[in-house]
């Protein structure tokens, strides 16, 4: 017999949770220890997380969409408070996600009347809207070589079931084009304890479960 059930919910929590971050040079899997090396690749992903999603804060708890929330809650811990940075970055245009960009921008216009754009979303999909990146303090040319470092390092995240989100930042006159590459978030939606037990009852009763999941 066959067992046919949902993923999101039903065998995970639906809660997303980030488990790593790739600021153009390492991998980091210690989340406590972000703050402590703050460069600007990861100054601006921070800020990208922070920003650049629908999510309404209300008493430093972030709600909307599970994988904006994750990005948000992140971005929070190390410091980067939605309420307080959209006074200095005003929101002033969107461009929300759709299926077939994969991407979400937000436009805003800093203290000093200039406007940046901030951009996530699938990683080759950002990618193909940049032709920098910035590693740590320097900004260079996104070559070939560089992109395939950058997804040699994202497949380390998919192997271990991460889903992964990629960070860009631009000048805000041109949409989702000529951007600047940050880095990438890896994200995880983690099994329910119970559900390990209830896959071996499964296999024990001679039945086999499969999952559904869009």
């Amino acid at each position: 017999e066959i067992i046919c059930s949902d993923k999101t919910g039903t065998l995970t929590e639906n809660k997303m949770t980030v488990s790593a971050v790739y600021d153009n040079e390492n991998i980091i899997f210690d989340l406590d220890k972000l703050s402590e090396n703050i460069t600007s690749s990861l100054d601006n992903s921070l800020k990208v997380m922070a920003l650049c999603n629908t999510c309404a804060v209300q008493r430093a708890v972030a709600i909307g969409d599970p994988t904006e929330v994750a990005l948000c809650d992140l971005a929070y811990r190390q410091g980067y408070y939605k309420e307080e940075l959209s006074k200095k970055l005003k929101l002033i245009d969107e461009y929300a996600f759709d299926s077939k960009r994969k991407l979400m921008t937000t436009i805003h216009e800093d203290e000093q009347g200039n406007t940046i754009s901030l951009t996530k979303g699938g990683l080759d999909e950002v990618l193909a809207c940049c032709n920098k990146v910035m590693i740590r303090d320097m900004v260079v040319d996104l070559t070939n070589e560089r992109v395939k470092l950058i997804l040699t390092e994202a497949k380390k995240m998919t192997k271990k079931a991460l889903r992964v989100l990629g960070f860009a930042i631009g000048n805000g006159e041109q949409i989702e084009k000529d951007m600047t590459f940050v880095g990438f978030a890896g994200m995880i939606d983690r099994p329910r304890p119970e559900a390990f037990e209830a896959v071996k009852s499964c296999f024990k009763a001679g039945m086999t479960p499969i999952m559904i999941t869009g």
